[in-house]
């Protein structure tokens, strides 16, 4: 079978590889076009492609033989009356550093064959391989296949893709009208389709940050093929940049950057469609999907962006984070409702204490106690008003004991207790806080 691959144990071999399914049709002689190259005259479009293929030129190619490709188009025989695709493989090495290998597959079309030629795509990819897949040939689940073996390399394998490929002969006519044309006048156009794995990517990617909250993979991703085509994806790293900035705050509780760095990342999704290649138009639909979990954490108030942040924590399983935010949100609150600065440790320690005072308070007005202890008439009228608002005073109080249990490593509840707690206390936790806040507002 002319040159056979090794199915051995290989190291990583950072090569660019080209891969290509063989079919059995009686292919036309043309010359093909990509950009404005254009190959020498063959009838094999894999030849084409290494021919024409500059930046990421391919050391490696892997062609993938039923046993009748191997017959009609591989190796020359009489059947056909033109030299095989081995043959023109071996002149172009002649002028270019390439290594053949070919890889049997099925000609079957039942469910062992298909998962047999999977596995065979897939053994000859190693971590950090490029990859150039022409699917000119690939027939009935052979597209499918190749773009599942690709998403699959590049999540398992950090598989890089370096193009997707479609010799559009199909553009000269039907075969007998390509007969009809002299030789040297045949020119099929060599369609870059990448982006349709892309759009793959994205998909997956994008629907990982909205359901998961993690937008570093996508981000890794985007820097990655912006290296196919540095211009065209510079819209797509800022935008994940700034998806990256925004889940950074809200996993390490930078609650007081939350809200600019969610504006920065609504003002990208609002730009993105306007830089977006026309084939990218299905990513609109997610990036709507995804501004609605974004846009309510960029609320100029104060109070409705922390709510959303906390809202957004529990949604996306960072319970921890959440308590956390929930306590520091009242803390904040509480200061900017009274005029206190609430940046600074010592300044927030301070409110918590004034809180904490409140409470007492609350539980027992009759003992003043607490209010005399009190050095500033300005704190003792704080603490008397916000005595008042029993409801948030208790809720901080049980968020407060619930977040040290969290982050003490203690013992006295389930795991599945703090988020059943969250979910079932937060819409009145936020009717208590909204209540205290609006109220204030409307004094000042």
């Amino acid at each position: 079978m002319g040159w056979d691959v090794d199915q051995g144990e290989r190291g990583p071999t950072m090569a660019v590889k080209f891969l290509s399914f063989l079919g059995t049709g009686d292919y036309k002689e043309c010359r093909y076009e990509l950009g404005t190259r254009r190959s020498s005259l063959t009838r094999f479009v894999q030849h084409a492609i290494l021919e024409l293929l500059e930046e990421t030129r391919p050391t490696e190619a892997y062609i993938f033989l039923t046993p009748e490709a191997e017959e009609f188009n591989w190796i020359a025989t009489p059947k056909r009356g033109y030299p095989g695709l081995s043959f023109a493989l071996s002149d172009l090495r002649r002028t270019k550093p390439l290594e053949i290998h070919t890889v049997p597959i099925p000609s079957q079309q039942d469910d062992d064959a298909i998962w047999t030629s999977f596995h065979a795509v897939l053994s000859v990819l190693q971590p950090g391989d490029r990859v150039v897949f022409d699917i000119t040939h690939s027939m009935r689940y052979q597209p499918m296949l190749a773009l599942l073996v690709l998403h699959f390399a590049r999540v398992l394998r950090e598989v890089q893709l370096g193009g997707v490929y479609y010799g559009y002969i199909e553009k000269l006519g039907p075969s007998k009208q390509i007969d009809d044309i002299p030789v040297e006048k045949r020119i099929a156009p060599v369609v870059d389709v990448t982006a349709l794995a892309d759009l793959q990517e994205w998909i997956t990617r994008t629907y990982a940050f909205v359901a998961a909250g993690r937008a570093e993979p996508l981000r890794q991703w985007v820097k990655e093929a912006r290296t196919r085509a540095p211009s065209s994806w510079q819209w797509a790293e800022e935008l994940t940049d700034s998806w990256s900035s925004v889940t950074a705050a809200l996993y390490t509780n930078r609650a007081l950057t939350i809200p600019d760095t969610a504006r920065r990342a609504a003002k990208h999704l609002a730009e993105a469609p306007k830089e977006m290649p026309p084939a990218m138009g299905p990513l609109r639909a997610l990036f709507e999907h995804a501004n609605r979990s974004i846009a309510p954490l960029g609320s100029q108030d104060p109070v409705e962006s922390g709510l959303a942040a906390i809202l957004w924590c529990i949604d996306h399983g960072l319970i921890q984070q959440a308590y956390t935010q929930t306590r520091e949100l009242i803390i904040t609150a509480v200061g900017l409702a009274f005029g206190l600065p609430v940046q600074g440790k010592e300044e927030r320690d301070r409110i918590e204490e004034l809180v904490t005072v409140a409470q007492k308070f609350a539980a027992n007005p009759r003992n003043r106690k607490p209010l005399e202890n009190m050095t500033y008439p300005r704190d003792r009228d704080l603490v008397f008003t916000l005595s008042r608002h029993t409801g948030l005073l208790n809720d901080f109080d049980e968020v407060r004991k619930l977040r040290n249990d969290l982050s003490h490593c203690g013992d006295t509840h389930s795991p599945a207790y703090f988020e059943t707690w969250l979910r079932e206390h937060m819409p009145v936790v936020k009717e208590h806080l909204l209540r205290f806040w609006n109220t204030r507002q409307s004094r000042r």
